[in-house]
């Protein structure tokens, strides 16, 4: 009889049994172990985005080896040991376009598909795996993020995809919104032309409003304008044409781009239909460099279409129109271009001019931009600056001679030829705001006080007191330009409506030495 002793040695020391102990020391068979080994869904998906950044070296590395191995037969097991590996089992298919494990994780691990993973349609349509996404829909899975997996498909140029969503769902879900024009230039950036010209041709007009299909052509040609794909800016300028007859994208592509852009003007009909409000705008609002871009561009359009050419139809009313909004944004280079390079007729310019518009909608440091050549077309042509225009030119001279200690006095101005446009516009503002109110300098200044005492962010306190004790030494003793001078303040005590504002004007206008703080 064999003693008990050696019967337990051998018992201990058989390798199956071994082999079965060493197994489960982790609590799941031995050939998962590479699999429990891979982290938590939450760690490597909360997004499409996130899968994606990871998969190839985390999900890949692992899975791809174990089903070449092992094969499926395992996978029941897999998804009882190991329940955090099922989704990371079902964005794999997804990614990979395996129908063939979501159709058996699915009909024969009964796993719910929906239950495990949220993002496989945006994994497939990233892919281009239009049958996957034919599968997901077989099975019922939610299509609630079937718009990330267009932005997707989209993003990736996978036109098989897009093509796919749209004959399924087209007609039962509403898909505006769901390719942004700037995601869809990236197909005409990457090269994918195909893509391109069927979200041109298919997707947009079965999808989208007039003004996202607008949208679309206009980005898709300056796309194409970044990449000089000239075939592709004539066939989206004739496009553009089409629709309408108009050239406003075409004209803002032209007029605006910074490279290169003769080869659009090609693209464009002679006898297209300019719009004057367009040009206008583009001619004058933009904040581009009138010398490199706007004027080397303007004499251009004006020589290719037949309605702006000498004699054509439309000629002299865009004409103004561009001088108007030139001068009512201050573009002193492009009113001068229209108004002697182009010989407007005078009685157009006249009346522009005499509006009193100039430098309405102007930034009034442009100014400095602008040379001594400048001055003499202001003052020839005797252009009428706007009032409130004319307020901020003063005050920001005030401000600037206060802030430097700079000392001046009016007749001095006015006797020292303007060496800037700047300095020409002080002056000429500091003469016809006195002559609005009472033929009072000191009044300009009163009344710049009050202007800069209305901004929402007003400029710092010690200058402002700076600015009313230069209104205190031009006003002198005189009965009438005190009295004014009392009018002003009683103005600026009524307009002070915050508890804030109404200390810090008491405080000016008394002339204590320390006043609250308006930063």
């Amino acid at each position: 009889m064999t003693p008990r002793a050696t019967v337990s040695v051998h018992v201990l020391t058989s390798p199956s049994l071994l082999c079965a102990i060493c197994a489960f020391q982790r609590s799941v068979p031995r050939d998962m172990l590479p699999l429990q080994r891979l982290p938590t869904i939450p760690a490597v998906a909360r997004s499409a985005h996130e899968y994606f950044g990871q998969s190839e070296r985390v999900v890949d590395v692992v899975v791809t080896p174990w089903l070449a191995s092992h094969g499926f037969a395992r996978l029941p097991r897999v998804v009882a040991y190991l329940p955090h590996v099922t989704s990371l089992l079902a964005n794999f298919a997804a990614d990979h376009g395996r129908v063939d494990l979501l159709t058996h994780l699915h009909d024969h691990i009964h796993v719910r598909l929906d239950g495990c993973s949220n993002i496989l349609l945006e994994l497939v349509a990233r892919r281009g795996h239009v049958a996957t996404l034919a599968y997901l829909g077989s099975v019922d899975y939610p299509l609630a993020r079937l718009n990330e997996a267009v932005f997707f498909a989209t993003s990736q140029c996978q036109q098989p995809v897009l093509v796919y969503v749209l004959a399924t769902y087209g007609h039962t879900i509403n898909m505006r919104g769901w390719v942004p024009t700037m995601v869809a230039r990236t197909s005409t950036i990457d090269g994918d032309l195909s893509t391109m010209r069927w979200l041109v041709d298919v997707w947009f007009p079965a999808v989208e409003s007039d003004e996202m299909y607008e949208a679309l052509l206009t980005h898709c040609l300056a796309a194409a304008m970044d990449v000089a794909q000239v075939d592709v800016v004539h066939w989206v300028a004739a496009k553009i044409q089409a629709r309408h007859g108009q050239l406003g994208a075409l004209l803002e592509v032209f007029m605006l781009h910074s490279d290169n852009t003769d080869f659009l003007l090609d693209a464009m009909r002679e006898d297209a239909d300019v719009s004057l409000d367009e040009l206008a705008h583009l001619a004058a609002t933009n904040e581009f460099d009138e010398v490199n871009v706007i004027l080397a561009r303007l004499p251009r359009v004006f020589a290719k279409f037949t309605c702006l050419q000498v004699g054509g139809t439309k000629r002299r009313a865009a004409l103004t129109a561009c001088l108007r909004l030139a001068t009512t944004c201050g573009r002193w280079r492009v009113m001068r271009w229209l108004v002697e390079d182009q010989e407007m007729a005078t009685e157009d310019v006249r009346a522009v001019f005499d509006a009193n518009v100039c430098g309405h909608d102007a930034d009034t440091t442009a100014l400095r931009q602008y040379d001594v050549d400048m001055v003499a077309f202001l003052q020839s042509h005797d252009i009428g600056l706007d009032r409130t225009y004319m307020l901020r030119v003063v005050s920001l001279f005030l401000l600037d001679t206060t802030a430097d200690g700079t000392e001046w006095t009016t007749t001095t101005l006015r006797s020292t030829e303007p060496l800037s446009l700047w300095m020409a516009a002080v002056v000429r503002s500091f003469d016809a705001l006195s002559k609005d109110d009472d033929g009072s300098d000191a009044t300009v200044v009163g009344r710049c006080l009050q202007h800069l005492l209305l901004q929402e962010r007003r400029p710092r306190t010690a200058l402002l007191r700076g600015i009313y004790s230069t209104w205190q030494r031009m006003v002198h003793n005189a009965p009438v330009a005190q009295s004014k001078k009392r009018e002003i303040e009683d103005e600026i005590v009524a307009q002070a409506i915050t508890p804030k504002r109404q200390k810090i004007i008491h405080g000016l206008l008394a002339g204590q030495s320390s006043i609250e703080s308006n930063a």
